[in-house]
């Protein structure tokens, strides 16, 4: 066992982790969402959910096993038809040339012919506009929810509340784009910088989207109250039901021993 082995292992637990996370949250940011309807806020998370899940699942169950196998696991070759799906599910239907790679232990565009790679550059120009965007969003939206914090503050209580509320649903989000912001920074900067023959560097960038797709779910788990009480609620009416089951057995045997 050398030391990509253990890279690979690093990441098929912690993507495996992730995968849990995501999944507990799964049902009651969906409640939520579509039944309780909450929030917008709980459409977005749901779908992020959703993209965090399938990238989630290539990363643990394709790279990170092929990383500690040392082949091209399942697809069997790099260029292989399979491959390229799984990396179509990974990044989107517009980038068809990535794909994932044991043997940078990262994600790679394929480039056969060794020409330029316009789907790097429209990777590149996707993501600083993405970026761009949610900053300047996320500062007006912070300005706003300020502004109007200002106005009501000597009005109504349940107003503050509300505005603290969507303080903290700001904060989140932004929590989750520092994640994705690293993640692209660095997939694009470190072949630049990385020494010839340590790839062992680029193992990074799967953890880096591994905790990018765990935000979510370490948010709401940890900060937000609503998806608390709801997985709480969920949990409370398991364990009633086991009970009921296990009484009305209870019940069911006493009476047949009566009857005997």
């Amino acid at each position: 066992m050398n030391l990509k082995w253990y890279l690979g292992m690093g990441s098929f637990s912690l993507s495996l982790f992730s995968i849990f996370l995501n999944l507990l949250i799964f049902f009651p940011v969906f409640r939520l969402a579509f039944i309780a309807k909450k929030s917008s806020v709980y459409i977005i998370a749901f779908f992020n959910i959703i993209s965090d899940l399938l990238q989630l699942f290539v990363t643990c169950f394709y790279l990170s096993a092929s990383i500690m196998a040392d082949r091209y696991v399942i697809t069997g070759d790099r260029m292989n038809r399979l491959a390229v799906i799984f990396g179509w599910i990974f990044i989107n239907a517009w980038y068809m040339e990535f794909i994932s790679d044991h043997t940078i232990m990262s994600f790679m565009f394929v480039n056969p012919d060794n020409s330029y790679s316009y789907s790097n550059l429209m990777l590149v120009s996707y993501d600083i506009f993405c970026t761009t965007t949610s900053t300047l969003c996320y500062i007006s939206v912070f300005f706003s929810i300020r502004n109007s914090y200002k106005e009501v503050s000597h009005v109504r209580s349940n107003q503050n509340n509300k505005a603290n509320k969507d303080i903290k649903y700001l904060l989140q989000f932004v929590f989750i784009s520092v994640f994705y912001i690293f993640t692209w920074v660095l997939f694009e900067i470190l072949p630049h910088i990385v020494p010839a023959g340590q790839v062992e560097w680029f193992s990074v960038v799967p953890v880096l989207v591994t905790l990018n797709c765990s935000s979510n779910s370490v948010i709401y788990l940890c900060v937000n109250r609503e998806v608390q009480k709801s997985i709480q609620f969920a949990w409370s009416r398991s364990k009633v039901s086991i009970s009921k089951v296990s009484t009305n057995g209870a019940n069911a045997q006493s009476s047949a021993a009566v009857d005997n």
